[in-house]
């Protein structure tokens, strides 16, 4: 009996095995030349094909990003602590808040003479075109104008809402 079942042991030769896509099997199943199963499956896989299957990170880091070059490039904390650090000050001025009628000055020792200040100002309640103007930078200080565009006259000092950022580079 234990003859027959040493003798009738699988070899290799009962076995079907159907090579499939990018599958590669050699050997005949033999103890001496077994089947080795090898996948010749070589695609690149990038990050468009991962975030095709799940876009979660899973609450892992994603690590080694460089800085951003393009603007719809993804930034790293780094990047953008250097750039908010650049930020030294920003407010909103509310209308009728000016020392005479249109002129406004900020006092912050933030300020530089090599500040940039970004300035936006709001359209007022007429819908007349408003401007700001920047009329002095010194260390501690910056002073503007705003001025309201009516009926094709003269621009004319008009108090309106404003903002500024001030950037030391």
């Amino acid at each position: 009996m234990d003859n027959e079942i040493t003798n009738n042991a699988a070899d290799g030769s009962e076995t079907l095995i159907n090579a499939g896509t990018d599958i590669n099997i050699t050997g005949d199943g033999t103890t001496g030349t077994p089947y080795v199963i090898n996948s010749t499956f070589t695609e690149a896989q990038d990050l468009a094909d991962v975030i095709a299957i799940d876009p979660s990170a899973g609450n892992n880091a994603i690590t080694d990003v460089t800085d951003p070059t393009n603007p719809q490039d993804a930034a790293t904390k780094a990047y953008v602590d250097s750039v908010t650090d650049e930020i030294a000050l920003s407010g909103q001025v509310a209308s009728g808040t000016s020392t005479s009628t249109g002129e406004y000055t900020i006092n912050n020792d933030a300020i530089t003479t090599s500040s940039i200040i970004h300035l936006t100002v709001e359209e007022n309640a007429s819908g007349d075109a408003i401007m700001i103007q920047l009329t002095s930078q010194n260390n501690g200080d910056f002073s503007v104008k705003v001025y309201e565009f009516t009926g094709g006259g003269p621009p004319t000092l008009t108090d309106a809402n404003w903002q500024y950022i001030v950037v030391n580079p």
